[in-house]
């Protein structure tokens, strides 16, 4: 309607590290670098990129990290998926990796088993924790106690079972005879031997010193009569029973409290 030609403006295409503008004196588009290390994309995930003289320079994104090996970057995502270092093994040892070193370290193996009924180890060959059992066997420690015991797990002490009551057994106190157990413990007979140091005399309780005489001599391994033994005054006894001794108390010698038989 106004004879007047009307134009419209041209949109420079973008073009990666440049900028780009209209010039009608050139008749199109003039472009010019942006500066150096502007960001730039060139739609690779696993590159990080920046502008390099109008160019848009990438670099490969290195995917290393302690304790891992084997880092590869995924290009859709532009995460590193790695794959863990396993530590050499050492027998005897725990291997971990220092994940702010990469360093594998060894600490020794902690073989207890909190269990004080046994003896805790590592072998050196198997390079594997070895538990072994307490042994509770004993041999002759209490006649009055069965000597295979088990180990109390609370305790790591052994338990031994009682022999039933009325079970033989010795005191080792040449003073008593007829000895029995009595809950797991050897308790002496009701022979009992009387004693009086100041008289240097040693014997044993019986109802009548002269009709028993030859019990006395037996129960110290002795020979004779009624005549070889003899009463204690003030021996120990009690009730109807009195001390009997043998004779001569020169085949005696004291040990501690008991009263021994000299040997020939």
């Amino acid at each position: 309607m106004t004879g007047v030609c009307q134009y419209d403006d041209v949109v420079c295409p973008v073009m990666p590290c440049m900028t780009g503008a209209c010039d009608r004196t050139q008749n199109g588009c003039v472009y010019m670098s942006v500066p150096n290390n502007t960001p730039c994309d060139d739609n690779n995930r696993c590159t990080t990129e920046t502008c390099i003289n109008g160019q848009c320079a990438s670099t490969p994104i290195t995917c290393t990290a302690p304790c891992m090996t084997g880092g590869v970057c995924n290009p859709t995502t532009g995460l590193c998926s790695f794959t863990p270092i396993v530590c050499p093994p050492r027998p005897c040892m725990n291997a971990v990796c220092n994940s702010t070193t990469g360093v594998c370290a060894y600490t020794p193996l902690n073989c207890n088993d909190n269990n004080p009924c046994t003896t805790d180890t590592c072998s050196a060959t198997t390079g594997k924790c070895v538990h072994t059992m307490m042994n509770c066997t004993r041999t002759g420690s209490n006649t009055c106690q069965f000597n295979n015991g088990t180990c109390n797990p609370t305790t790591g002490q052994c338990v031994y079972a009682a022999k039933p009551n009325g079970t033989t057994c010795d005191d080792a106190n040449v003073c008593t005879t007829k000895d029995k157990c009595v809950s797991g413990q050897c308790t002496g007979g009701t022979n009992t031997c009387c004693m009086n140091r100041t008289k240097n005399k040693c014997g044993i309780c019986v109802s009548d010193c002269c009709e028993e005489y030859s019990k006395v001599l037996s129960f110290f391994g002795l020979r004779g009569g009624e005549s070889d033994v003899t009463e204690v005054s003030g021996g120990g006894c009690s009730g109807s029973t009195v001390c009997c001794a043998p004779y001569s108390q020169s085949l005696f010698t004291y040990q501690g409290d008991k009263c021994v038989v000299r040997k020939a």
